[in-house]
């Protein structure tokens, strides 16, 4: 199998993600815990709702190597200008583009018994590219590669309706609690009363982006085919504490 097959398997391995929504959640979930005082009752009440990602960061790097450290860096330098010329042409903006790392390391021979001579130098320029619509990923990687891309390190999906989602598991949250509660007073042989106090709960932020550590390494400027991205879920939870009264 020649280095773009296997290429092309890696990348649809690793960029194919698989939903990390809430398992077997419709809405509500269930999960809740009680607790007791004089006339009073308090519930926890959780809620999942899954939403599909429609925003990307992508972190890739152009490598180099070379005898020369002078000549290895403009090698690299050159081709890192290619990329980010690519991505413009791509109508990306400049503030989507930041160069988020830069590396310079000799590379030795150990071949001399003790001693280390160093053969030649590598140079990695990553680049961080954010706020990019899920469906422009594949034609950025694709075109990235093309102009000098040889590694892809990282990409992160995230939801614009992050917010609006979140209020909407939030009010989730609350019917869960009601019915709980509902169903608690009842048991004891009360009636549910007027909320006397109510709480949000710990707020997962890192749930607004759902990230896969790809490592894609060795791409080829060959490669001709679109990188398919397929997001999956994301999965945005509430949670809220209601403390009831008991009639």
């Amino acid at each position: 199998m020649n280095q773009y097959k296997k290429l092309a398997m890696a990348a649809a391995a690793v960029l194919v993600l698989g939903a990390a929504g809430c398992a077997g959640a419709a809405g509500q979930t269930a999960q809740t815990q009680t607790g007791t005082g004089d006339n009073q009752i308090t519930v926890t009440g959780k809620s999942c709702v899954n939403v599909v990602p429609d925003m990307a960061k992508i972190v890739f790097a152009v490598n180099t190597e070379g005898v020369s450290a002078e000549d290895t860096q403009k090698e690299n330098t050159e081709k890192m200008n290619q990329v980010i010329e690519t991505l413009k042409s791509m109508n990306i903006d400049e503030k989507c583009i930041r160069t988020s790392d830069y590396t310079m390391y000799p590379q030795y021979d150990y071949g001399y018994g003790n001693s280390q001579q160093i053969i030649g130098y590598q140079v990695g320029a990553t680049l961080t590219i954010s706020d990019q619509k899920i469906e422009d990923v594949g034609t950025i990687l694709t075109k990235g590669v093309k102009a000098g891309i040889n590694s892809v390190s990282e990409i992160s999906y995230s939801s614009s309706k992050y917010d609006e989602i979140y209020q909407e598991a939030l009010k989730q949250a609350v019917d869960a609690s009601n019915v709980k509660a509902e169903a608690l007073a009842k048991a004891s042989g009360k009636t549910l009363g007027s909320i006397k106090m109510m709480t949000e709960g710990y707020e997962d932020e890192s749930s607004r982006y759902y990230q896969t550590n790809s490592m894609i390494s060795g791409m080829t400027k060959d490669q001709e085919s679109m990188v398919s991205i397929q997001p999956g879920e994301q999965a945005v939870r509430a949670e809220v504490n209601v403390t009831y009264e008991l009639k």
